[in-house]
């Protein structure tokens, strides 16, 4: 008699399910991991742009803005920033200023706001790296609350920045 080699049809619907259960467990960690990683690398590119613009401001010797915005400074945070010379130091980019970066942060998944002593909508560095009296706070909020990923970057009057893990925004 010839031995039947194969597998059961038992023993096929266990696999199946054994590997449908470890599916269902792991997505949701792995959504949580992509969506953590997304915020983090959102909060390290807005770090590195403030203190780019700080550097850029005192090697330079003249004002640096940054700003968001395509091509001029607007109102919403979301999309994209620019960082340029600020001659002037009127915080519009001017045919006389000098665009140094445009940076995509490719946020979508929640909104930025930033909230400043002098209710200006742009972050500017003298050449002394100190900011124009413009303290303040870039808030992030998830557009899922309560998830741990909001997050806010305090800029001092002094040009240091921190880093604030908001609880809820």
């Amino acid at each position: 008699m010839k031995q039947v080699k194969g597998f059961t049809l038992v023993e096929l619907l266990s696999t199946f399910a054994l590997v449908g259960i470890l599916i269902a467990i792991g997505i949701p960690s792995l959504v949580d991991w992509v969506t953590r990683n997304r915020v983090t690398t959102l909060e390290y590119t807005l770090l590195h742009s403030i203190n780019y613009a700080r550097v850029q401001g005192i090697n330079r010797q003249t004002t640096v803005t940054l700003c968001p915005g395509l091509n001029q400074c607007e109102r919403d945070w979301g999309s994209q920033i620019i960082i340029f010379l600020d001659f002037n130091s009127d915080g519009i980019l001017d045919l006389t200023d000098q665009l140094l970066k445009k940076i995509d942060l490719g946020n979508d998944a929640g909104t930025l706001d930033w909230r400043s002593f002098r209710r200006k909508n742009y972050l500017q560095f003298t050449s002394e790296g100190l900011t124009s009296a413009l303290n303040g706070t870039l808030h992030f909020c998830h557009k899922k609350p309560g998830k741990g990923y909001d997050f806010a970057i305090v800029l001092a009057r002094t040009g240091r920045i921190r880093v604030h893990k908001e609880p809820d925004c």
